[in-house]
């Protein structure tokens, strides 16, 4: 399942909502709380939100070791 989620407001794909099974890192449209999730998405537990963008996932390290 494609699910990148641009910048909310340009026309690029909408948020993924709750109960929309999902595997990747998120982070609430409403407050900016992250999950790592592997199954449907919930409401998010901060604020009830359900709308969620989903993250770029990242490997390795992030920081410059020079």
């Amino acid at each position: 399942m494609a699910a990148g989620i641009g910048v909310p407001g340009q026309g690029t794909n909408p948020p993924l909502v709750a109960g929309v099974k999902v595997k990747g890192e998120f982070r609430c449209a409403g407050c900016g709380y992250g999950i790592s999730i592997s199954s449907k998405l919930p409401r998010c537990p901060m604020c009830g939100t359900e709308s969620w963008e989903q993250l770029q996932w990242t490997f390795g390290p992030t920081r410059s070791d020079s």
